[in-house]
């Protein structure tokens, strides 16, 4: 009695659909496996030339030159207002920060950035700080001001 597992080859065409909408894949998994190798392999060149903020800096240029090209995922956001469109007399975009202190990697801002731009008004960034924030200490205080102070540098460049 031969206790070998036989193995199967499966085979899928390129381009099959599994499901309406969604392709498996159009390259084989050799080439893939070498577009990422080259992908981690130019990553890695760019930590090593120009540090991890250069290679984070680069790849953000490579996905989009401006934010307005950007292909933005909406479900990321979550609008405030209950307004569809702005109105005509409209002077600017407030965008409220909160849980994302920050303005590198920040879905939100990133959406409020770019509709500013769409409508061409000035984007006011506001955060509202407040006497008894989560049970937060004064060192905790001390260092979301910090941040924020970072945070505002960044803008007003």
């Amino acid at each position: 009695m031969d206790t070998k597992a036989k193995s199967k080859t499966i085979t899928k065409s390129p381009g099959k659909r599994k499901t309406p909408g969604k392709v498996l894949s159009e390259t084989s998994s050799g080439e893939s496996s070498d577009v990422d190798a080259k992908k981690k392999k130019k990553m890695v060149e760019q930590t090593e030339e120009k540090g991890v903020g250069g290679a984070v800096k680069i790849s953000r240029v490579e996905a989009a030159p401006s934010v307005s090209e950007f292909k933005f995922n909406k479900k990321r956001v979550r609008l405030i207002s209950t307004e569809a469109d702005l109105k005509d007399d409209a002077q600017g975009i407030v965008y409220w920060m909160s849980r994302d202190q920050r303005v590198q990697d920040n879905w939100a801002f990133l959406y409020a950035q770019r509709l500013a731009l769409k409508q061409k008004l000035p984007l006011h960034v506001t955060f509202c700080l407040v006497p008894k924030f989560l049970d937060a200490t004064i060192r905790h205080y001390g260092f979301m001001v910090k941040g924020l102070q970072e945070v505002a540098e960044v803008l007003y460049v």
